[in-house]
Order: C-alpha cells, then sequence, then structure tokens
C-alpha cells in the first residue's frame, strides 16, 4: 500500500528507540517539521543500512553538539491506531565534520550489535552514555 502514501519530510531528527531483532537492527526516531501542536512531530522507522547511518549520525552529531537536520523519503504505514514512516532515503544537512566523522563511526560499527565504545578521529564514544536518552532494546 505504499504506492499512494509517499512522504517527504524535512526536519529536526532525534533517535528514540534502538532495537535489535533476529538478524536485523531497526530504529525509531522523531522528526520534527512544524510546532507540535500543528501536527510537526512525525515517528520514522528505519531498519539495516539506514538504521546504522541513523545511529551513526545521531552519535556523531551529539558528540560534536551538532543539530541533526534530514530530510527523511518514505511511506506512511497506517495501522493499529498509529501512523508512522517508513524511511528509504535519508538525506543528512549536517556540516563537513559531521558527515566525515559520522562516516568514521558508520565504518567502526558493527552491523547486527551495538559495542560499548565506537571510535573516531582518533577519540572514543560511549555509546551507551551518549545515547542515554535513547530506548536500546
Amino acid at each position: 500500500m505504499k504506492r499512494n502514501n509517499m512522504v517527504v519530510l524535512l526536519g529536526k531528527l532525534k533517535l528514540t528507540t534502538i532495537r535489535f531483532l533476529p538478524k536485523l537492527l531497526a530504529v525509531e526516531c522523531q522528526i520534527v517539521t512544524d510546532e507540535p501542536a500543528l501536527g510537526g512531530e512525525h515517528l520514522v522507522i528505519a531498519d539495516s543500512k539506514i538504521a546504522r547511518e541513523l545511529v551513526a549520525f545521531e552519535l556523531t552529531a551529539r558528540s560534536l553538539q551538532a543539530e541533526l537536520i534530514a530530510t527523511i523519503l518514505g511511506w506512511l504505514f497506517s495501522g493499529y491506531g498509529q501512523a508512522r514512516v517508513v524511511a528509504e532515503q535519508v538525506h543528512f544537512h549536517v556540516t563537513p565534520d559531521v558527515r566525515v566523522y559520522a562516516a568514521q563511526v558508520l565504518k567502526n560499527l558493527p552491523e547486527k550489535t551495538l559495542p560499548e565504545r565506537v571510535s573516531f578521529n582518533g577519540t572514543e564514544i560511549e555509546i551507551r552514555e551518549t545515547l542515554k536518552d535513547v530506548k536500546i532494546v
């Protein structure tokens, strides 16, 4: 049913949940495109490669205290009383430093697990400390 439910969202992105499923990494995010009272908060889900990219960019942005702005291209999934955007593409609007360091984090991030630390540019990020407000299941 995604044919007629295409969505493009541009806003501030925040990782909320990381899930380790059998053979799959999945994440849930929130993207704020406008004031919440105006309906500007949207739930986004992603898996596999996009999920790893979201984790890497979130870790890097938080470590460098940078804002994470992104454009999400996907489709609307609605059911069970909720609606979510299933991300098919994510384009990050960040500084060159964030982009380069996120690429290093992504290179050092395992595909199906979350290590205690990941390194970039000669420093190490304590993942659980950096993502302390993100639910990890």
